[in-house]
C-alpha cells in the first residue's frame, strides 16, 4: 500500500510547475525532510533509446531492467495501469517524508494548482476536495488559500501543516 504522503503540483503548460517543484524540493530538503519527486507527463519521452543494452534487454522480454552506474541507477519497466501505478513505485519512495508529483491532475492526491496567466484555463472546472491551495499571481477562487508563485517559504509551511500534519523530518 502506498503510504508516503504525496502532493501534486498541477497547472497548465509553462505555468511554472517545474520551477515550483524544484524550489519546494530544495526548501523542504533544507529543513531536513527527505523528498522524492515524480514527473508526470501526458506525452512520451524516450529515455531508453533503441540499440542500447537496456533497450535490447527489454525487447528480449525482461519485465524490469536496471542500469547500474557508479553514482546512480535507473529502472526501466513498462508502465502499469493507473490502479497499480502507485503500488509499483512505492518501494522507490517509501523511505522519504514526502513525494512531490509534478502534474498528474487526474489523480485524487492532494494538490496545489499553479496559475500564471489570468486568462489561462483552470486545471479544475470545479474545485475538488483534494485541491488544497493555489500558487498564483492572478485572481483565483477565494475558498482556498492562495500564495504567490514565488512565496516558497509560506507554501512550504503550508505543506508541512496540511500534507505532513506538522510532522518533523523523519517522523513517519
Amino acid at each position: 500500500m502506498f503510504e508516503t504522503p504525496r502532493l501534486h503540483i498541477v497547472g497548465r503548460k509553462n505555468s511554472g510547475k517545474t520551477t515550483l517543484v524544484s524550489a519546494l524540493t530544495h526548501e523542504l530538503s533544507q529543513r531536513g525532510y527527505t523528498i522524492s519527486t515524480i514527473k508526470h507527463t501526458g506525452h512520451g519521452h524516450p529515455i531508453d533509446t533503441e540499440g542500447k543494452d537496456t533497450w535490447q534487454h527489454r525487447r528480449a522480454g525482461a519485465v524490469t531492467t536496471v542500469m547500474l552506474m557508479p553514482e546512480e541507477f535507473a529502472v526501466f519497466a513498462d508502465r502499469p495501469g493507473e490502479d497499480q501505478l502507485l503500488e509499483r513505485i512505492a518501494p522507490w519512495v517509501e523511505d522519504t517524508d514526502l513525494v512531490i508529483v509534478e502534474g498528474w491532475s487526474a489523480s485524487n492526491g492532494a494538490c496545489i494548482e499553479i496559475r500564471a496567466q489570468e486568462d489561462a484555463e483552470p486545471v479544475f472546472s470545479d474545485l475538488p476536495e483534494h485541491l488544497l491551495a493555489f500558487a498564483a499571481d492572478v485572481p483565483v477562487p477565494e475558498d482556498r488559500p492562495c500564495f504567490g508563485r514565488n512565496e516558497i517559504h509560506p507554501i512550504a509551511d503550508f505543506i508541512v501543516q496540511s500534507v505532513l500534519g506538522g510532522k518533523m523530518p523523519g517522523q513517519r
